[in-house]
């Protein structure tokens, strides 16, 4: 029973060990392609530059400013779609630990003040669910 047991452990970690690896070389793939796209001056890889692209005071410090951003989103074609996600990629963790990337982007647009008025999932009286925003949609495409 023990063996047993020692064997199924056995196979789990070698099965995490295969996933993590898997993990690194899709994280090397990201970093090498966001590289190649860093290059070309028309691709948007930070902050600062959808900022100034797009005449934005990132982060957002009110509801107000991120709803009409979050609306302008709405358009899967557009342009800036595209330029966030480009931007989003820059708060990819190396060590792909999703809740600090997902830390990473939200903290590239949101200030703390307009973070403290969203949920993740979970309606609340007076807060807004961050689930349901364009900008969500965004960085599950990424993650």
């Amino acid at each position: 029973m023990f063996v047993d047991y020692l064997m199924y452990l056995a196979d789990s970690v070698d099965e995490i060990h295969a996933k993590q690896t898997n993990n690194t070389d899709e994280i090397a793939s990201i970093n090498t392609l966001f590289l190649k796209q860093s290059i070309n001056e028309n691709v948007i890889a930070n902050q600062k530059q959808l900022a100034d692209k797009y005449s934005y005071v990132l982060p957002f410090s009110t509801v107000q400013s991120f709803q009409e951003f979050d609306e302008k989103l709405q358009d899967s074609k557009s342009s800036l779609r595209s330029d966030v996600k480009n931007m989003l990629l820059s708060g990819l963790d190396s060590n792909l630990v999703i809740s600090k990337c997902m830390v990473n982007m939200l903290k590239m647009v949101l200030s703390r003040e307009v973070a403290m008025q969203y949920t993740a999932v979970k309606e609340v009286k007076d807060k807004n669910v961050m689930m349901n925003t364009n900008f969500y949609s965004c960085i599950s495409g990424i993650l």
